[in-house]
C-alpha cells in the first residue's frame, strides 16, 4: 500500500478513535504526502460517521447492561478482558 493511502486510513482511524496526538502526528505525515484539506475534510466526514455509529452501539450496550444489572442485582461482577487494564 502506498504511504499515502495508509496516512489517509490512519487519519481516519486516529479520528474515529478519537486519538488527538495521533491525529495530529498523521496531519503533519498528510501534509508531507500532499494531502490536501479537501481530502482530510472527506475522510473526517466518513470517520465521524464510523464514531457515530460506535457512540449508538455502546450507548445501548452500556444501557443494556444497566438494565439488566438492576434487574439482577446480586449478578457477579464480569472478570477484567480489557486490553487496556482499567
Amino acid at each position: 500500500m502506498e504511504k499515502k493511502t495508509a496516512t489517509m486510513i490512519s487519519l481516519g482511524a486516529a479520528y474515529a478513535a478519537g486519538c488527538i496526538p495521533c491525529f495530529d502526528h498523521l496531519y503533519s505525515v498528510a501534509r508531507e504526502e500532499k494531502i490536501t484539506d479537501d481530502e482530510v475534510n472527506a475522510i473526517i466526514a466518513i470517520a465521524k460517521k464510523v464514531r457515530s455509529g460506535a457512540d449508538v452501539v455502546v450507548t445501548k450496550t452500556i444501557d443494556d447492561f444497566l438494565n439488566n444489572r438492576e434487574a439482577d442485582p446480586a449478578r457477579e461482577p464480569a472478570p477484567n478482558t480489557c486490553p487496556c487494564n482499567c
